[in-house]
């Protein structure tokens, strides 16, 4: 037979008879196997590699020369099939395909087809490391954000907590101040007391809503405010007196929320306690958010106002608002005139950027 074509192909070629005499070895397993040709045509298989005697190889064999279906030997389980002679050359992954020939005199024969599998079973190896290695790097982020998430609930349900019993301090005082209240006769004393116990409710009202929002550390300024309305309605007397609350969808955080607080239950209380003698009248508070997340808070009443009021007579709730404007890093403009119209406007903090 003309074996010459498998002289140039890049796998190792061994043809045997059924005595398992070597018919044909090529260049590719002279190589590695570090056997040449010379010395391993004519011999028997067996001698070379004697665990080919085993009944596994045998068998299998046998049903080659019968002409049977190709039998195939994975580096996995079938170490040391023509394996290296000398310790001066590496041992390879090699697998082996064995397939049913015949020669020209129609005699069976096997040939082994040996392919070297050591790079590519490297590189699984190398691929099966890198999998090892990003699951538990993924493993280890679960972990990671697990900590994290369990220790953001236990700090929102700590800020909670703090928000619910900052809450209740603000009533605790709000009741000691009613009960000095009844201990007074001087009505100059009354008004100041009222006028602390209407700002404690805005106050009180910025910590409640924080209590119970689960979501965010900010508060919806239309509830907000609608709340503390009410507060100041039942805290003042003047339960008959409607109050009109419109806004865009605006949330504020803590450090808003108190001041402009602060600044509306002072011009409510001005209202219910000087705008409405009879005790019916309305009370108009329009909040838009404009252009640069500007937020426009426009606040008036049905009352006649102080005509007769000059800019520069600036009372000290005056002052404390356009104070309240300030750590808004905004402005507070009340004009003169009937409704007592008032603008306050400052800047909705953007939120970071990612």
């Amino acid at each position: 037979m003309d074996f010459t074509i498998f002289e140039s192909v890049p796998v190792g070629i061994c043809l045997i008879d059924s005595d398992y005499r070597i018919q044909y070895w090529n260049i590719c397993l002279q190589d590695w196997t570090g056997l040449s040709r010379k010395a391993a045509e004519n011999r028997d298989l067996r001698e070379i590699y004697p665990h080919l005697r085993k009944e596994i190889y045998r068998s299998r064999l046998n049903l080659i020369f019968d002409g049977g279906p190709p039998a195939i030997f994975s580096p996995q389980l079938h170490r040391g099939l023509f394996e290296a002679l000398h310790p001066d050359l590496p041992q390879l992954s090699l697998r082996i395909t064995v397939s049913s020939v015949r020669d020209e005199e129609q005699r069976p024969l096997a040939l082994f087809a040996v392919q070297d599998l050591s790079a590519e079973i490297k590189r699984s190896e190398e691929l099966r490391r890198l999998n090892r290695v990003a699951a538990e790097e993924i493993e280890q982020r679960r972990l990671a954000e697990e900590r994290l998430q369990k220790a953001l609930e236990e700090n929102t349900i700590l800020l909670r907590e703090h928000h619910h019993r900052t809450k209740n301090n603000f009533g605790m005082l709000l009741s000691l101040l009613e009960l000095q209240k009844e201990t007074l006769f001087d009505p100059r004393d009354e008004e100041i007391i009222e006028m602390l116990t209407n700002r404690i409710f805005s106050i009180q009202r910025v910590h409640e809503h924080l209590s119970l929002n689960t979501d965010s550390a900010e508060i919806d300024l239309e509830e907000y405010v609608r709340d503390m309305a009410l507060d100041l309605l039942g805290a003042t007397g003047y339960g008959e007196a409607r109050i009109s609350i419109k806004s865009d969808p605006i949330r504020l955080n803590l450090t808003q929320a108190i001041p402009v607080g602060m600044i509306l239950a002072e011009l409510m209380t001005n209202s219910l306690k000087h705008a409405f003698p009879g005790g019916d009248g309305l009370v108009s508070v329009e909040a838009r958010l404009g252009d640069e997340n500007l937020i426009r808070i426009r606040y008036w009443d049905s009352g006649p106002g102080r005509p007769d009021q000059h800019p520069n007579d600036l009372g000290l709730g005056v002052r404390l608002n356009e104070a309240f404007a300030q750590q808004l890093e905004g402005t507070y403009r009340q004009d003169p005139g009937p409704g007592a119209p008032t603008l306050i406007e400052f800047p909705l903090p953007l939120p970071p950027t990612t």
